[in-house]
């Protein structure tokens, strides 16, 4: 990422080539001071093709770039809500806005590829899971349940952020964000969006608490 300064101001800019559709999704985040006005946007561009999707650490950067250029440059994502309702207007907000990039950050071609190969799909608390192939390898794509982001109380960004820290724990599974889904949905009048991901396949049973503390401490974490 490139971060340009001139008098002052700062700016960033993200520019995704969505292929094949070749549509580009400009996500610009400008943190304006002194006088005001916008200084020149350094850009930086990631070329990642459809199916490919973005890296998680890519993706969670983009996403919030978008918040920030929406919300502001100073949103706390992360912060602690005083009351409930600050959580659940917190979640609404971002709920607004992965609407508002849906059409340029649709994950729709690719996740109907993989639904329609294998039609055979999992309904978890949290996903909507099927495996495909990416050639021979196996991997699982996942969409969120419409309107929330894994457990209850998180908005996107902390969706997101829980896989970014995930991938940095287990970085076999590779995981990737292709965009978001928006469907109808029984009992809204309103379609929901979903977050579409996917990561590596790796086949086996659940590993035991002493294997897991095994792997934290080789991977210096305990």
């Amino acid at each position: 990422m490139y971060r340009k300064t001139r008098n002052g101001q700062t700016a960033f800019a993200y520019i995704i080539d969505l292929h094949p559709q070749h549509a580009q999704l400009r996500i610009l985040e400008e943190n304006k001071r002194g006088s005001g006005q916008s200084g020149s946007v350094s850009k930086w561009q990631a070329r990642q093709r459809t199916p490919a999707g973005l890296e998680i650490e890519t993706g969670f950067e983009v996403w919030l770039a978008f918040v920030r250029q929406h919300l502001g440059s100073s949103y706390a994502w992360d912060r602690p809500y005083t009351s409930d309702l600050e959580q659940v207007n917190a979640i609404d907000g971002e709920t607004a806005l992965l609407l508002k990039i849906a059409p340029e950050w649709s994950a729709e071609e690719f996740y109907s590829a993989c639904v329609t190969a294998d039609p055979d799909f999992t309904k978890g608390s949290e996903h909507y899971v099927t495996r495909y192939f990416e050639g021979t390898s196996p991997r699982v794509v996942k969409a969120t349940i419409p309107g929330k982001y894994g457990r209850h109380e998180y908005s996107p960004s902390i969706y997101l952020n829980s896989w970014r820290l995930f991938q940095r724990f287990v970085p076999a599974l590779d995981i990737r964000v292709h965009g978001v889904l928006v469907q109808p949905t029984s009992g809204s009048e309103k379609p929901r969006p979903s977050i579409v991901t996917s990561m590596q396949y790796i086949e086996g049973g659940h590993p035991r608490a002493s294997q897991i503390g095994k792997y934290m401490e080789s991977r210096g974490l305990a």
